[in-house]
């Protein structure tokens, strides 16, 4: 963690409404093994992450994906509530629309378990909107250190973003990357998050799944920096 990100935290003070504090801190949900080995990356985008440093540098071409998991944290009080309302299909949706994405970028997606298929396991860890025009420093715990300065009171434009957890195991079953994550969804206003309908839940995991899998695809191509990351 950054020690700018560390001072950040313990000085920020909450200075708009509708978000929340920059000094709150989420801890981890418990789907990965071990996250004090995760690492930023330089070649994948807004990840902590973790290889296995025996992983080979065969790209993957065929994954399964598994379903989506909610992990999202009870004490997390300013968190949309991801179990409840229209939301409550976003973990299916996300599952879709991964799918989706994966074949499009190319890769064979396998719909059970198999030899030589990648297993790609993932949980929903938080889902929270800020105003556009306001930046998120920190990751990991998964804690949101929110610069909130530039925040307009009014501002009726929300970025939606979803923080997700994500293992990737080879066909015996054993994890050979983590990573810790989060992507932006579709812009809306407060009101509208309110009440989504359920196709605007399903537009919001297409958007999601495209950049996950933006995000994802070093690692699975092996493209990921060798030297960050690993241990």
């Amino acid at each position: 963690m950054k020690l700018i990100s560390i001072i950040l935290a313990m000085s920020a003070a909450l200075v708009f409404t509708g978000c929340f504090s920059p000094s709150q801190k989420y801890t981890q949900a418990g789907f990965l093994q071990d996250y004090h080995r995760l690492k930023e990356n330089k070649n994948v985008n807004n990840s902590l992450i973790w290889v296995d440093p025996k992983l080979g540098d065969t790209p993957v071409k065929r994954i399964y994906v598994a379903p989506v998991l909610l992990r999202q944290q009870k004490e997390a009080k300013d968190f949309i509530d991801a179990s409840s309302g229209n939301f409550k299909y976003l973990g299916t949706d996300l599952h879709d629309s991964l799918v989706n994405a994966f074949a499009r970028n190319g890769y064979e997606v396998v719909s059970s378990p198999e030899k030589g298929a990648e297993q790609l396991h993932m949980a929903i860890t938080g889902l929270t909107s800020v105003p556009e025009d306001v930046a998120i420093y920190e990751l990991l715990p998964i804690m949101a250190i929110i610069d909130s300065s530039r925040a307009a009171i009014g501002y009726r434009s929300d970025e939606i973003y979803l923080f997700v957890e994500t293992q990737l195991k080879d066909s015996n079953n054993k994890a050979n990357i983590e990573a810790v994550t989060y992507v932006t969804g579709i812009s809306m206003s407060p009101a509208a998050i309110e009440d989504i309908t359920p196709e605007e839940v399903k537009e919001q995991a297409d958007k999601f799944a495209e950049k996950l899998v933006e995000a994802l695809n070093p690692l699975l191509q092996r493209t990921h920096d060798k030297g960050e990351g690993e241990e």
